[in-house]
């Protein structure tokens, strides 16, 4: 073996040794940066317009660990309720939801000596907790969706018996019904179709929109402009059912 030889074959090597630790080094790097995990925040308020008082680190695509410091008992010194996810206490977070992305919680809570709750279920699941003075009347409760049933009402948790037949049955809860205690109601379902409920919108409300599209329609076709108004006023008033409007003027004019 001629010398030039000998000095290219360790050429070879050490190139060939080089770049395996090369490989090696950006592989460790891959795995490195594989095993980091990306790390999500949920910030916990006790308040709507108030800082947050403590912070939940969660790995990507976890779920928030169910402890004790996340469901404390009592929150300023009131009986803590659970977490929602707008400031507005409307969309109750749930402890089975994926945290994916930095997360404002929102606590709700209720004065124990002066307020009661009805707590609203869909079987098992728990959908919302309204809290209502004691001995007030119950605002209208929102209306559920489930796809292929139509929504029947809230009912009470225990049946009544009838004294005169002695048939037990379940008892529907009526919206302006005076709160005189902490109630569980359930929502009770018949097989269906129905667009009650469907998007959070009641089935009037959706009777009122689609009348009003159809004058549209009807006005165009006719050239008759003036049903225009007719629309508006359908979509005015729809709104105002939809939002509780129409509900607040009607408990005015009956009085207390």
């Amino acid at each position: 073996m001629t010398r030039g030889t000998h000095l290219t074959g360790v050429a070879i090597m050490i190139i060939a040794t080089a770049l395996a630790l090369a490989g090696a080094v950006i592989l460790s790097q891959d795995d490195s940066d594989a095993a980091a995990p990306e790390i999500c925040s949920v910030y916990l308020h006790h308040a709507p317009d108030g800082e947050p008082v403590s912070t939940i680190e969660v790995v990507k695509g976890n779920f928030v660990a169910d402890t004790t410091d996340f469901y404390p008992m009592m929150i300023d010194g009131k009986y803590f309720i659970g977490w929602y996810t707008d400031k507005d206490l409307t969309k109750r977070f749930s402890i089975d939801t994926a945290i994916n992305e930095d997360t404002h919680l929102y606590a709700k809570t209720m004065d124990l000596a002066t307020q009661y709750a009805l707590t609203l279920c869909n079987g098992s699941n728990i959908i919302d907790v309204i809290v209502v003075e004691k001995n007030a009347k119950a605002p209208t409760l929102p209306t559920p969706f489930k796809d292929g049933y139509k929504f029947k009402g809230w009912y009470h948790q225990i049946p009544e018996t009838d004294p005169e037949t002695g048939v037990s049955q379940y008892v529907q809860f009526k919206n302006g019904s005076i709160v005189d205690n902490n109630y569980n109601l359930y929502a009770g379902w018949e097989k269906g179709l129905s667009l009650d409920g469907l998007f959070g919108i009641s089935a009037i409300v959706w009777v009122l929109l689609i009348a009003a599209v159809l004058i549209i329609i009807a006005a165009a076709y006719l050239e008759m402009p003036r049903l225009i108004g007719a629309s508006i006023a359908l979509v005015v008033l729809a709104f105002a059912i939809h939002f509780g409007f129409v509900d607040s003027l009607l408990d005015k004019i009956r009085g207390p």
